[in-house]
């Protein structure tokens, strides 16, 4: 009876701690709303341009230079076409990208600290992405980067082959 008492508080504080960390990611989104104030950058306006020509047919790489991969020609010019061809949109959808990496961080972060530690890894883990951002693009990469490091370290611990598959 008391391994049932104490697996209901482990259950209890890591939910918690995962209302927590979507507490801080819900911040964050709203924090970045608010910076809508700012001007716009160069590189802003040099990225939401290359994806209003995607979204109107033309390629990058043979019609226009592009300095970064091509994932995020198969995610803006959509939700441009989805919500229209502006630069809102293409900020709160960085936000919103963005506000993934923080789960990512906590539950690498959770898998050799405390909640707390990992929570204050996860909080830290965002300064980074500013609006109006460096590039739309990076984000990408952090997101597949983490999310196979969360895989592979789920096929280390011995739960599933299948995410050596998913890590890539």
């Amino acid at each position: 009876m008391p391994m049932f008492k104490s697996g209901i508080r482990q259950n209890q504080k890591q939910g918690a701690a995962l209302w927590a960390i979507l507490s801080i990611a819900a911040l964050y989104y709203a924090q970045h709303l608010l910076s809508f104030r700012h001007g716009i950058n160069y590189e802003e306006g040099r990225d939401a341009n290359a994806y209003l020509m995607a979204m109107n047919g033309q390629l990058p790489y043979r019609d226009f230079e592009w300095l970064y991969g091509p994932f995020s020609f198969l995610v803006y010019p959509f939700i441009m076409k989805l919500f229209g061809g502006s630069l809102i949109v293409l900020r709160i959808s960085y936000i919103t990208f963005a506000s993934f990496v923080i789960p990512l961080v906590y539950f690498l972060a959770r898998r050799i600290m405390p909640a707390f530690w990992a929570g204050i890894a996860a909080f830290s883990s965002i300064v980074f992405f500013d609006v109006p951002s460096y590039t739309f693009n990076h984000v990408f990469a952090v997101l597949g980067a983490l999310a196979c490091l969360l895989m592979v370290c789920r096929f280390l611990e011995g739960r599933s082959l299948g995410s050596l598959f998913w890590a890539g």
